[in-house]
């Protein structure tokens, strides 16, 4: 039998086994510090993953990427097993934070590690039995060991990595994720997982960690009305009742295709949040839109799609708690366009929809004209989207 380790990266990974391993040179010379994995050392963290199995040599270690702004590297070690399982593969995952005050952007991609080390010692052994939602198994974490300052370990998931999202996939994965949600399904539910270690706030465009893209939103133009606003969507999202545990990277990427089960993988910016902000990134970003009319602020897969999510969800749920079709209407209107407040600040990419989609929203809130004052939309996102 052949074992397949991986680990969690901040995008979809899977290490094919027809991947070249090569033990590394012994020279050092021209190496950063840490980009090369040791024999040794790659024996011994083998062994520690696979303490069930008689790891007893390797053969082949390959450095197979290297983490945001120099934080570490992804590695590949084959082993060989003396108890008649054979070989067995493991990706390993080492983070090592530069010296020094981390930028805004390092500080969250660093917190980010830490939630999926959280994320795979104590919740994905639940979601893979209770919740029935496929995703790697965690089998090491270590802290603090030698130099590095993170070390993360997980099963590799069967089956590939789309290279496109269509309608029957989505469908599928608006399943997967309302099964995340339904077993995480409400505030306190959530908090209970925020304190196992996951985001207060999911997802990674949350106004509270891009003050500097919204500082960089235009002040002129119909995004000006977009800048004042954006308090308020955001205050309005963090009180919605639709509230769970959220993936909060729900891309093409992160999901592995084996047959028709998908599985999904990267849970760095898992967390607390409004449900309708996975499938709005899915939706608005990486959902096939080919046959769409320019100018159009709907996806034509968008009502297919939420249908299959609320069917799961009632299923899950009951469909008594389950929320109303106009519930999740408006949620997913307030995430389309807290969204794209996030790239109005950074750069607009995705879906031709999404920007008149976030345009008409906003319409809906001010009528199209800028209010007077942040507090103003307050009241007029109140009035447009009452709880």
């Amino acid at each position: 039998m052949r074992l397949l380790l991986a680990l969690g990266l901040g995008f979809g990974f899977g290490l094919g086994s027809g991947s070249g391993f090569g033990l590394p040179q012994t020279s050092g010379a021209g190496r950063r510090p840490g980009s090369v994995m040791e024999r040794d050392e790659a024996l011994a963290l083998a062994q520690r993953a696979l303490p069930g199995r008689e790891v007893v040599d390797v053969t082949g270690i390959e450095t197979v990427a290297s983490l945001w702004a120099g934080m570490g590297a992804i590695y590949g070690v084959r082993a060989t097993c003396a108890d008649g399982d054979g070989e067995a593969e493991v990706i390993c995952k080492r983070i090592a934070l530069p010296a020094g005050e981390l930028s805004v952007g390092d500080a969250r991609k660093a917190a980010s590690y830490e939630v999926e080390a959280a994320f795979y010692e104590g919740v994905a052994e639940l979601l893979n039995g209770e919740a029935g939602c496929a995703v790697p198994q965690g089998l090491l974490v270590e802290r603090g060991r030698g130099a590095e300052g993170l070390t993360i370990c997980m099963t590799r998931l069967p089956g590939s990595v789309p290279g496109g999202l269509g309608r029957d996939g989505a469908l599928r994965a608006a399943a997967w994720a309302a099964r995340l949600h339904a077993f995480t399904w409400g505030a306190a539910r959530a908090d209970e997982f925020v304190r196992m270690g996951l985001q207060p706030q999911g997802s990674y465009w949350y106004l509270d960690t891009r003050l500097d893209e919204w500082e960089a939103i235009p002040r002129r133009g119909w995004q000006a009305r977009l800048r004042r606003a954006a308090r308020a969507v955001d205050e309005r999202l963090k009180a919605d009742p639709l509230c769970c545990v959220v993936h909060g990277d729900f891309k093409a990427g992160n999901m592995v295709w084996d047959g028709d089960d998908v599985a999904m993988c990267d849970f760095q910016y898992c967390g607390k949040g409004c449900a309708l902000k996975d499938l709005a990134y899915m939706i608005g970003c990486y959902l096939d839109d080919r046959g769409a009319r320019r100018g159009t602020p709907t996806h034509p897969l968008e009502r297919d799609v939420l249908e299959a999510y609320r069917a799961e969800l009632a299923a899950r749920l009951g469909e008594d708690a389950a929320p109303p079709q106009a519930a999740m209407d408006a949620a997913l209107d307030l995430c389309f366009l807290d969204l794209y407040r996030w790239m109005a600040g950074w750069g607009v990419w995705g879906n031709a929809f999404l920007e008149p989609r976030a345009q008409s929203v906003l319409d809906r809130i001010d009528g199209g004209k800028l209010l007077k004052d942040e507090d103003a939309y307050r009241q007029a996102v109140q009035r447009a989207f009452p709880l």
